[in-house]
């Protein structure tokens, strides 16, 4: 057994029944008053955990699980307040007053009979409320206190060159359409020839944005037809022409007119009842596929790597308190 530091933190996982079993109910006041864990003269109890699984409204399949996870929860935050103490933190009363107050407004709408009510339902005391208040507080403060490293711009470089990947952007188009939507055989022909009329006078000259604005179906109508900064695979399955069409035009370039069958895809015949869209297109840019600069997502690169220091501070801290304590754990 290894000797306990000057914290003289002990910590005691007793957990001798499958967690199925200790899952605690109305009906089982011995598992509610079952102690899974110590930290110093500090207990914790299968009523706490239980409470925690309530409010969560985890379900059965989840109890093994949630319940460890709640039991490591609960272990840290007693380890912090534990080394907050230690270090001569003290937290003012007036501090968890004003948060207490914050949150009967905040979560309970200042109803004192709705906040009896959730008491009631957890089994709390408004002290023991207060508490629970005081070791959040702590915990946070502590986990803030465990300062990390500042980011150097090495770090943030050499992050980008090995995930590029996740900065990857694919080709984007900006275009014009005129769409004509309809359904079954006979819309089908009729729709055609009047895209066909549409096409032929791109061709002799009119303006695809004024024509776009007067004709079509398109949810950019009032907007000359524009559709901004597509990537491809935002087109649903169905689009096939759409997507090798757009895909094969210039920048200034119409299209002919051309069909994707809503409900077959890969431009086959429309039948009775079946949905489709008769389109021109005309792109008006297209931008090339591309890693982001590295100038452009390094606040994020830095974002992510602190958030990667701070949890590695987080486990290194967590486990030199359990080396340097007791702990006995037996969760079957």
């Amino acid at each position: 057994m290894q000797k306990i530091n000057k914290i003289s933190s002990f910590i005691l996982a007793l957990i001798a029944l499958p967690l199925w079993q200790i899952h605690a109910t109305e009906e089982n006041a011995v598992l509610i008053n079952q102690v899974v864990a110590r930290v110093n003269d500090r207990i914790v109890t299968m009523g706490e955990i239980d409470r925690e699984i309530k409010l969560g409204n985890y379900s059965r399949k989840e109890d093994d699980q949630i319940v460890r996870h709640f039991i490591e929860e609960r272990i840290e935050s007693l380890l912090s307040v534990a080394a907050f103490e230690e270090k001569g933190f003290v937290l003012p009363e007036s501090y968890i007053d004003k948060e207490y107050k914050n949150r009967l407004s905040r979560k309970f709408r200042n109803n004192r009979e709705e906040f009896r009510e959730y008491l009631q339902a957890t089994g709390q005391t408004p002290e023991e409320y207060k508490l629970e208040i005081k070791e959040e507080i702590i915990r946070a403060h502590m986990q803030r206190s465990r300062s990390v490293d500042e980011i150097s711009p090495q770090s943030v470089e050499d992050y980008y060159n090995q995930n590029q990947d996740s900065f990857w952007e694919e080709k984007e188009y900006s275009f014009r359409e005129i769409v004509f939507r309809g359904k079954g055989k006979d819309e089908f022909q009729k729709l055609k020839v009047k895209t066909q009329e549409i096409a032929d006078r791109i061709s002799a000259g009119e303006s695809f944005e004024e024509l776009a604005s007067q004709f079509g179906d398109s949810s950019s109508k009032g907007n000359g037809g524009l559709c901004k900064n597509y990537t491809l695979d935002l087109f649903p399955k169905a689009f096939t022409n759409l997507r090798k069409i757009l895909s094969n035009l210039k920048p200034g370039e119409s299209s002919p007119p051309f069909f994707d069958n809503l409900d077959q895809g890969e431009g086959k015949k429309v039948k009775e009842e079946e949905r489709f869209e008769w389109r021109v297109l005309k792109l008006e840019q297209a931008s090339p596929s591309q890693v982001r600069p590295l100038e452009e997502v390094r606040s994020e690169i830095e974002k992510i790597l602190a958030q990667n220091a701070r949890s590695e501070a987080q486990r290194k801290w967590l486990s030199q308190q359990e080396l340097d304590a007791f702990v006995d754990r037996n969760i079957d």
